[in-house]
């Protein structure tokens, strides 16, 4: 009914924040809330109260969910590492193909290209590292641009 509506809707926050334990006693309550909606004589009897309770917890479960996906965003965290590669994207992956004489996307090819990485890596200075950083942080923040999207 729309009064038993009105219980879940007035609970559903405190379900959101609550861990396990909490969300088992606050089931319960309102579970009390409803059998004292009903008229005299008309409790619910042992099991009508177990399919009502699943049914409530359900319900939380349900509305909860909802909330999380409608805010979900997907994100990566960016490393200056992850920025020096997509930088140099073009140049690492040329160097690694004639250092490992492998077609990329093998598992011999990929060992190299940890190894080009940082041997391309070894000569930034901490200044451009922190460069390399700040633009990770902001990536990570923002996304980076569409051409490496």
């Amino acid at each position: 009914t729309e009064a038993d509506l009105e219980i879940l809707h007035e609970n559903l926050d405190e379900y959101r924040v609550s861990d396990a334990p909490d969300r088992a006693l606050l089931v319960n309550r309102v579970l009390g809330d409803l059998t004292a909606l009903r008229d005299e004589g008309d409790d619910f009897d042992k099991g009508e109260a177990r399919t009502v309770r699943s049914k409530v917890r359900k319900w939380f479960d349900n509305q909860s969910r909802k909330a999380l996906a409608r805010f979900m965003r997907f994100t990566r965290k960016w490393s200056a590492r992850n920025v020096f590669y997509q930088e140099n994207r073009d140049k690492i992956m040329n160097l690694t193909k004639q250092n490992s004489g492998a077609p990329p996307g093998t598992p011999v090819y990929f060992g190299y290209l940890q190894r080009t990485t940082t041997e391309l890596m070894a000569p930034v200075t901490e200044d451009e590292m922190a460069v390399l950083q700040e633009t990770a942080n902001e990536w990570s923040l923002r996304g980076p641009p569409r051409e490496i999207q």
